[in-house]
């Protein structure tokens, strides 16, 4: 039986607004933007929704969560500091509101527009049966029955947000529901993003509340690893994620593994099928380094034009429950240049698959202060390389510029459906 629907009335607004008012009036997209920086204890006694808790003695660890610098939003400040939003402003971020926790106003106004959250669960509206419309997104249905799940303050790659849409749909089509019970069930669509970085791309795509994704993310970087998955535990994300892992893309384009690879889907799934009742934690690593002899430490200067495992034969590494090298739905790889690799990337495509990728390309209008000119594409590289190879197609070439305004060169490339080519 489907929840009742019921209409929240909202109240008019005072002819003096509040702060808060003010913030939750303002245009898109800031407000929808609210950093709270108490205590995790005290975020969970009560906090606004939307927002996302970075407590402040962490602030400077965890930036890379934070909006682009440019976009205003709000933060809850707690009573014992008034240094945090100084701080981002000094730092350079837009804040032009900052509430304070001991201001009853906020929380009493926030209630009155059904967006507080206490441990009770939501204030003003029923607990049970009462479905909301997400001001963030029309087309999402929030059920304020239960807690909300981490509100994502960063945006992804602008080429990826621009076409995920169209991605999901196709792959969508080629991977209808399974009908074989009684409930609508999906196979699952699988990414691997290489060169991961902070894992901002790869987590606003597990957020997508409509999709059905899991993730592979690598980067040679130890702190993008942590990173990403200090971020993949904040969403409680840990069965989504198939592997992180550290690993070093040699200078012929081969592979390196540098640190143990993290399973964390493999290792929840154990747990539920008591395997191991002792299991670590979900992110804790489940391989050990000295059982295994593809793993190595960070590669000196010299090793780095060593060779490295091939691509198919890495993965198969990477993967060893799997009968062959696995295969991928989309594979991102943005901001992240290894040109020897960029052709063996196709061996990793699922049929009907996708190949994202978006760099810095050389601009005789654009003068660069990095990345340095053999770090960058030249102009139509990236067509040629992947124009040549066979049974691919090129869905989308263009060159746009990012915030900054350096200009980069994104491409979306598809894998041709085997079945439909038999057919033909």
């Amino acid at each position: 039986m489907s929840p009742k629907m019921t209409t929240i009335t909202l109240p008019l607004l005072p002819s003096s607004p509040s702060l808060f008012l003010a913030w939750k009036s303002s245009f898109p997209p800031s407000p929808f933007l609210c950093l709270d920086l108490r205590s995790a204890s005290a975020f969970v006694v009560r906090h606004l929704v939307p927002s996302t808790n970075i407590p402040g003695d962490e602030l400077a660890d965890r930036w890379y969560e934070l909006p682009p610098k440019q976009t205003p939003f709000a933060v809850v400040e707690p009573k014992e500091s008034r240094d945090f939003a100084a701080w981002l402003v000094k730092k350079g971020w837009c804040v032009p509101w900052v509430l304070r926790e001991e201001d009853e106003t906020v929380w009493r106004e926030a209630n009155e527009f059904g967006m507080l959250w206490t441990e009770r669960g939501p204030t003003k509206v029923q607990h049970e049966g009462i479905l909301a419309v997400s001001e963030r997104d029309p087309q999402c249905v929030l059920d304020l029955s239960i807690p909300p799940e981490p509100w994502l303050l960063f945006h992804p790659c602008p080429f990826l947000a621009s076409n995920i849409v169209f991605i999901e749909r196709s792959l969508a089509l080629r991977h209808p529901p399974l009908q074989q019970s009684s409930s609508t069930e999906f196979r699952p669509w699988r990414c691997l993003d290489i060169g991961c970085g902070s894992g901002r791309d790869i987590t606003w795509l597990l957020s997508r509340s409509e999709a059905r994704w899991t993730a592979t993310a690598l980067d040679a970087w130890t702190g993008a690893v942590e990173r990403t998955r200090a971020l993949f535990e904040s969403m409680k994300f840990g069965g989504r994620v198939e592997c992180l892992a550290q690993a070093k893309v040699m200078a012929d384009g081969g592979w390196r593994l540098i640190s143990p690879a993290q399973r964390p889907a493999e290792a929840q799934q154990q747990e539920l099928d008591g395997v191991d009742k002792n299991a670590p934690p979900v992110l804790a690593d489940t391989r050990s380094s000295n059982s295994n002899p593809n793993i190595s430490a960070t590669p000196s200067k010299k090793e780095i034009f060593s060779p490295g495992l091939p691509t198919s034969t890495f993965f198969s590494h990477l993967f060893p429950n799997n009968s062959s090298s696995p295969t991928f739905d989309l594979i991102l790889t943005i901001r992240f240049l290894s040109r020897p690799l960029l052709p063996h990337l196709s061996q990793l495509l699922a049929p009907g698959g996708f190949l994202l990728v978006s760099h810095f390309v050389d601009d005789p209008n654009y003068e660069y202060d990095t990345p340095r000119p053999e770090h960058r594409l030249r102009r139509g590289e990236l067509a040629e390389i992947y124009g040549a190879l066979e049974g691919l197609e090129i869905v989308i070439d263009k060159v746009d510029k990012v915030e900054d305004g350096r200009p980069v060169n994104s491409v979306l490339v598809k894998r041709k459906d085997e079945e439909k080519k038999r057919l033909v």
